[in-house]
């Protein structure tokens, strides 16, 4: 995790008792950063359908649309 936090340069790692790790990315500006690497180097598999509509609602979020919010705004997803 400290290695993926050092590539990508944002995010933080959080630890939760011994076991269980999380790499965080939330701030918009900070996702921008995961999705031009993505966009560069795309995933191969089903992930990568998954990648493109998780990119549409970062879009929605950028644009202050928040359409992700409304049922109707899911429904043009």
């Amino acid at each position: 995790m400290e290695r993926i936090k050092a590539y990508f340069k944002v995010g933080n790692i959080y630890k939760y008792g011994g076991t269980f790790v999380q790499y965080k990315v939330s701030s918009l500006e900070d996702l921008a950063v995961i999705i031009a690497h993505f966009d560069k180097y795309m995933l191969l598999t089903q992930k990568r359908a998954d990648f493109e509509l998780f990119k549409r609602v970062v879009d929605r979020l950028v644009l202050n649309r928040q359409e992700h919010l409304t049922l109707d705004g899911l429904k043009k997803l």
